[in-house]
């Protein structure tokens, strides 16, 4: 919008033509430096000064003549006339009238094109080109990828692009004359409604940049995490407020992304040296019960002792998976890596765990897209988060059901390979799907609580998202989205 704006005025500046601006009654308050040369006056010595000071004596009736012409609605183009300089000395001239009307029609300024005729220009392509660039600025507001909203001082709506129609689901008719209140969540309603007095009392621009958090009311109730500009514009009713709004949703996932792969690259630092620390005392407890337990079978031990020694077996063994557990979890393989082709990974995991989710009555439907490119990765560890995902999804359909596996190339993105895994089973709560991802948080009476968290570290490390859609009784959907392997990605070029 800027760029236009900008254009606009260049082409003013520009001008060999001379061209005012002036109010309703005739107070000059605009004047570009072709005028300046043509009147000889300077800018600072003509704003704010009546019109007539350009007119001879005897035709300073002219410009209520004119006036009148131009609110009755007439064009006044090419009047020829004369004008007055600085040092006296007469001009002829040739002058055009156009009105500059507001959102009502009313008339807010006069904008006037002065020709010397005594070195004839023409201006034709000048008034064009500003035509242009002006039509080609409202094309602009209704492409852009930013909302626009204008407010009065009343915080009121005047006006909204296409792109605030779609941001917020209102159609124009639906928001214009509503108060800005409307696309503002309640809880911060009583807090704006200050800062647009604050703002209205002293306008200024506020470029967008670090500040709270901002969020943007939906006409269906959801909320828009959003960045918003501001700059002030004097009308004939008050100033007005233009905010550009951006929505800034993805930016928001990526901060959590990066703040959630932060928390784990810490977590997964201190699993490690938890279970190597571990990994000795628990060999040597697992290791005494089991001579225990053998001694037992030649040397009797009365029979709660070695019930007691069976729990205790039970538990040890309990301990060593999740010992294991924290090791999966902090292993990183970086070198480990290589083209991957993830349709034959489906393939192999599917013939490991294939028979078992049978056995419980689960039918795995397979579909894949046998045209998707290769991924660069480890192997096994997308078999792990296959197996774990697949081993998830029998556990959640208890008496059985389907779960439907497909790859296809990613439709936002085509140099991404989407990978879901979608079952019928009992589905999960919104408050159970905010935490499946956190280390030992699990559902199972005997889990461990690391299985999705170390399926989600293992994506992470492959530049890849893995995303969950569940509510009860609906079942529930994994999108594990992976960039497909290119020669120019960097690392990658070793392959």
């Amino acid at each position: 919008m800027t760029i236009f704006f900008d254009r606009l005025a260049a082409i003013v500046e520009s001008s060999n033509d001379a061209i005012l601006t002036e109010t309703p009654d005739g107070t000059i308050t605009s004047l570009n430096p072709a005028a300046t040369r043509l009147f000889g006056y300077e800018a600072e010595e003509a704003i704010g000064r009546h019109i007539t000071m350009l007119f001879p004596r005897e035709r300073l009736g002219e410009e209520d003549e004119l006036l009148a012409r131009i609110k009755r609605g007439d064009h006044v183009e090419h009047f020829e006339t004369q004008r007055v300089r600085k040092d006296g000395t007469r001009i002829d001239v040739s002058v055009t009238l156009s009105p500059v009307r507001d959102a009502e029609g009313r008339l807010v300024e006069i904008s006037k094109i002065v020709r010397d005729l005594t070195g004839r220009r023409c201006i034709e392509a000048q008034v064009k080109d500003a035509a242009d660039a002006i039509q080609t600025m409202h094309a602009f507001l209704e492409a852009a990828a930013e909302g626009v909203i204008v407010v009065n001082a009343g915080g009121r709506i005047v006006r909204v692009n296409a792109q605030t129609e779609r941001m917020f689901g209102y159609t124009e008719p639906e928001l214009l004359g509503r108060s800005v209140d409307v696309l503002v969540p309640a809880r911060f309603r009583a807090a704006h409604q200050g800062h647009r007095a604050n703002y209205f009392a002293a306008p200024r621009s506020r470029p967008m940049g670090p500040g709270p958090d901002l969020f943007g009311l939906r006409k269906d109730g959801s909320e828009v995490p959003v960045e918003i500009s501001l700059s002030a514009v004097p009308t004939s009713e008050g100033p007005m407020a233009i905010a550009l709004i951006t929505d800034i949703s993805e930016r928001h996932r990526l901060e959590r992304a990066a703040r959630q792969h932060e928390k784990l690259a810490a977590l997964a630092t201190l699993s490690a040296g938890i279970a190597h620390e571990l990994n000795n005392p628990i060999g040597i407890i697992a290791t005494r019960i089991e001579l225990m337990l053998e001694d037992a079978k030649f040397q009797p031990l009365p029979g709660e002792a070695v019930d007691d020694l069976h729990v205790l077996q039970r538990n040890i063994e309990r301990v060593i998976r999740i010992a294991k557990g924290l090791l999966s979890f902090a292993r990183q393989s970086p070198d480990e890596r290589a083209l991957i082709d993830v349709n034959a990974v489906i393939e192999e995991t599917l013939l490991l765990v294939g028979k078992q989710l049978g056995k419980d009555g689960v039918q795995a439907d397979v579909m894949l897209d046998r045209a998707i490119g290769p991924v660069w990765g480890n192997g096994n560890e997308l078999q792990q988060v296959l197996t774990n995902l697949l081993l998830n999804a029998r556990d959640a359909m208890p008496r059985g059901g389907r779960v439907e596996i497909r790859t296809a190339p990613e439709a936002a993105r085509d140099t991404w390979v989407s990978l879901t895994i979608a079952d019928t089973g009992d589905g999960m709560p919104p408050e159970t799907v905010e935490k499946i991802w956190e280390p030992f948080y699990t559902t199972k009476q005997s889990g461990t609580g690391l299985g999705l968290s170390v399926s989600h570290r293992i994506i992470l490390a492959h530049g890849g998202t893995v995303a969950v859609n569940s509510s009860p009784g609906q079942g529930t959907m994994f999108t594990i989205l992976l960039p497909i392997h290119s020669t120019n990605n960097g690392d990658h070029c070793r392959a």
